[in-house]
């Protein structure tokens, strides 16, 4: 049940007001949290973020899920990525070293080598990911969205008794 109200909110936000940037945003700020521990002030901070900004939630929760499997799954690269930035790179040490002495920023947990990994990855993909999901919404408005409502397979489940069901629950939930 609560995958299925999950799915009908993932579906809402895609066919929501929101625009395609509240939705990139969002998911962006998901992808964030899922590729970095959740127990870090990092998490801490986007979390506040998502509050803040006007960012579609949805999309965030769809992001956080998604990329918080696709960590697990690459955990032992984010680990051997994290380990070569923290301790191979001598260069970096000092650096490391100082910013662990100033007081909150160990809660960030950025000595981990999996949250450096997590982090990494995620400086280098924020960019491109969010214009990509920001062209894949306007794209999907523009010429996917009646096209696929018109697909049988739309039809026939938008006539289940469970597309209603769901429907009410996601309605119940807002």
């Amino acid at each position: 049940m609560i995958g299925l109200k999950f799915l009908g909110k993932i579906i809402k936000a895609i066919k929501s007001t929101s625009s395609p940037a509240q939705i990139a945003g969002g998911f962006i700020l998901g992808m964030l949290i899922g590729l970095i521990s959740l127990k870090s002030l990092i998490s801490a901070v986007v979390v506040i973020l998502i509050i803040i900004l006007n960012v579609n939630v949805a999309m965030a929760a769809a992001g956080y899920a998604l990329f918080r499997l696709i960590a697990w799954l690459v955990d032992p690269w984010l680990h051997s990525l994290g380990y070569l930035i923290l301790v191979d790179l001598e260069s970096l040490r000092g650096v490391w070293t100082y910013i662990y002495t100033v007081p909150a920023v160990s809660y960030t947990r950025f000595n981990n080598t999996i949250v450096m990994g997590g982090l990494a990855v995620s400086a280098v993909i924020i960019v491109p990911l969010f214009i990509l999901m920001k062209k894949f919404m306007i794209l999907y408005r523009e010429r996917w969205a009646e096209k696929i409502q018109r697909w049988k397979i739309v039809q026939a489940v938008k006539g289940t008794k469970i597309f209603e069901w769901v429907g009410r629950i996601t309605r119940i939930g807002a």
